[in-house]
Order: structure tokens, then sequence, then C-alpha cells
């Protein structure tokens, strides 16, 4: 897949969020500026394509939007793991719980923040609380 049909697709969208949220929708990469191109490069690893063709020719052009999503996962089984072993009671004057507990909560900011940053539409679900 080209890295120009990650721009334009004729499938129906898998999520109009995610459309919603594509800081140049409808731009070919190559036609943005550097900082433009980062910024939606970071946005197609974080969030994906809005179609599946889209996906698969994320997963293909950024690789890295694999290993990201496989670290963030490990870093949720890492936390809920240091959680539950951090209640035994002859294990829960170890350090390293801490160490875990403000790692991987560095790392949730940061991906949060990287987010944030690369959204069009900052102020939708990320920052006010949705209301049913």
């Amino acid at each position: 897949y080209p890295l120009c049909a990650l721009a334009v697709s004729d499938e129906r969208p898998v999520s109009t969020q995610s459309t919603w949220e594509d800081p140049y929708p409808m731009e070919d990469m190559y036609s943005l500026g550097r900082v433009e191109q980062i910024r939606k490069r970071i946005y197609y690893i974080l969030f994906g394509g809005s179609t599946i063709d889209e996906n698969k020719a994320v997963l293909q052009v950024f690789p890295e939007s694999e290993w990201i999503g496989s670290f963030l996962a490990l870093c949720v089984l890492v936390s809920t793991l240091a959680f539950m072993l951090e209640t035994v009671s002859d294990w829960d004057k170890y350090i390293i719980w801490d160490v875990i507990e403000y790692t991987v909560t560095g790392v949730f900011t940061i991906e949060y923040m990287a987010r944030l940053i690369v959204v069009r539409h900052k102020s939708g679900s990320y920052i006010r609380p949705r209301l049913s």
C-alpha cells in the first residue's frame, strides 16, 4: 500500500471518530509541511486508519504502530501484575512496586499527551466528560 493511500479511501469508515480526530483529513502526506507530516504520522501510529484497508496500510507503512500498541498492552499487564503482587503482605515493602507504578504512569501520561497534541478537535472526548 502506498503512503498516499492513507489519505483517501472509498470504503465506509469503521469509526467516524477516527476521521473526526484526523489532524489533516483528506490531505495527502506529501502535500503537508514537515511539522504537519510528523503530526499526521504520529496520529496514524497512535490511532490507525479509519477503514480496515487503512489500518492494514498503516501497519505496513508504520510498523512501529504495532510495537507501540504491544508496548502499551505490556505496560498494562506489568502494572496489573505489580499491583497484585504488592498486596502480598511479605512483598509490600519492596520499592520496585513504586518504581513500576511511576514508570507506567509516566508512559501513559506521555501517550495521552501525544494523543492530545495530534488530534484536531481537542475539546472532544479527551477533555470533556461524555454525557449520555
